[in-house]
């Protein structure tokens, strides 16, 4: 079996890898910033390396050890994202992408980035391969891919909107069932929808692929207002109405209220070269899968 140095185990998308990885039998180097977050990943069975992603050190050695090299470690925000905090987090990613680049050398490196590296696109279909124009609050993934992008075995997944019990669709459900969360502009906008363990299992497909960009998302995307009437049928929330764009930015931050009305409509593909399709359902499984923290959405 092979040896997995990750990042962002403690995230949504790198615990779920976290997992997949060691129910194959593979050794994991786990790379976490608060020594606080090892005795959890070590009792999954993970060996937990300590280091700042931004900083060059210890961490970076141990890349020397591993066979594969997946960066799910990306900053992650909580509302309200105001633009400083988004550009201060772009330095830090560029930071850890040329960290993991200089140490690299042929090794396979994954790279979970997002689908908003696109920007706004309305009425348009983006190939999964198209060079990013990214919405402000993907600058972090966009300095991510540019900073790994002369890596020889890079393999770049732009997730979809991901779901599972953290991150910002649990805020959503939480302030539609507590009627403090607002569509946000027409709401005409596609978002493009992946759970937590389909977008793990997208980057393990995307390694039995040659080095490139691909995209994994489910191929039902909905618009905004499907999403959040779909939510509010399933959950017994009452409708909400809309807020314009302006004002969701007084509570979002204007990265935040930006990228939730952001019109994005992948064209993936390259991943069913490798068998991958997704197996969930985001109307079927998005609020089953979400632990909604009670009145945890901005107004």
């Amino acid at each position: 079996m092979a040896v997995h140095l990750l990042t962002g185990a403690t995230g949504l998308v790198g615990g779920r890898l976290l997992r997949d990885l060691l129910a194959g039998g593979h050794t994991v180097l786990a790379v976490v910033r608060d020594v606080a977050d090892g005795p959890a990943i070590a009792a999954l069975g993970a060996e937990v390396v300590v280091g700042d992603l931004a900083a060059p050190g210890a961490w970076t050695a141990r890349i020397a050890d591993a066979d594969v090299v997946w960066h799910a470690g990306l900053p992650r925000f909580a509302p309200p994202v105001r633009g400083p905090a988004v550009r201060r987090a772009a330095r830090r990613a560029a930071a850890a992408a040329r960290a993991i680049a200089g140490a690299a050398g042929d090794r396979p490196v994954v790279l979970a980035s997002s689908a908003l590296v696109h920007g706004d696109r309305p009425g348009e279909d983006v190939a999964e391969d198209d060079p990013p124009r990214p919405a402000a609050l993907a600058g972090p993934a966009a300095a991510a891919e540019a900073a790994l992008a002369g890596t020889p075995g890079l393999r770049i997944v732009r997730l979809g909107w991901v779901y599972g019990p953290t991150g910002m669709l649990p805020a959503v459900v939480g302030g539609l069932m507590t009627s403090r969360y607002r569509i946000i502009g027409d709401g005409a906008n596609p978002m493009p929808l992946i759970a937590a363990e389909d977008a793990a299992s997208a980057m393990l497909a995307a390694l039995s692929l040659p080095p490139g960009t691909y995209a994994a998302a489910e191929a039902d995307v909905p618009t905004q207002r499907e999403l959040v009437h779909a939510i509010c049928a399933q959950t017994g929330a009452l409708r909400p109405d809309s807020i314009p764009p302006r004002l969701a930015s007084l509570s979002f931050g204007g990265p935040l209220a930006a990228a939730m009305r952001a019109s994005v409509r992948l064209r993936p593909g390259g991943l069913a070269r490798a068998g991958w399709h997704p197996a969930r359902d985001w109307r079927r499984d998005l609020v089953s899968s979400v632990r909604p923290p009670a009145g945890s959405a901005p107004a």
